[in-house]
């Protein structure tokens, strides 16, 4: 019996140094295996004047490469702003912002945002996209569209894209 307990309490002890060690490795490589999160920004606006002209615009970075390791994310946002400088108005305006993300190993998304408008409205947002657990080597290419319209009066867009290379 006192062998057994002995042999117990050797063995306790080895699993808890076992135990100590396997928590130490998750603790050092969690961030690692996590990957890091890596950010692409673009903007765009609508915009309707008090005489009826419609802008649209949108400003895109560059396509270019993203220096990323394999299992990292890329998060895709695009903030917008829209304007409707109208007084006594007849007509709605319609503000449409999209996002097409195209990643080689996870085929296309969509993100879209739209608002009517009505007499001296405003307001900003963003929408966003994240590809998770990219690799090296593989590219995403995004496309961002704003459009205004308003029947009748005014309509205008603009797109804009960019191909990022995941190096």
């Amino acid at each position: 019996m006192k062998n057994d307990y002995v042999g117990g309490k050797a063995r306790a002890a080895r699993i808890g140094i076992v135990s100590v060690v396997v928590m130490a490795a998750v603790v050092i490589l969690a961030p690692n295996a996590l990957g890091a999160n890596h950010s692409v920004n673009t903007t765009g606006s609508t915009y309707i004047s008090s005489g009826g002209t419609c802008i649209a615009s949108v400003t895109a970075p560059s396509s270019g490469d993203l220096d990323v390791n394999n299992g990292d994310s890329v998060t895709i946002y695009y903030n917008y702003t829209y304007t409707d400088g109208r007084t006594s108005a007849s007509t709605l305006a319609r503000h449409d912002f999209t996002q097409l993300v195209e990643y080689d190993d996870a085929g296309t998304g969509e993100s879209h945002w739209y608002n009517t408008t009505i007499d001296m409205e405003s307001g900003v947002g963003g929408i966003q996209m994240t590809v998770s657990n990219v690799r090296t080597g593989t590219s995403i290419w995004v496309l961002w569209y704003a459009n205004i319209t308003s029947d009748g009066i005014c309509s205008d867009y603009a797109w804009d894209e960019a191909y990022i290379s995941l190096v």
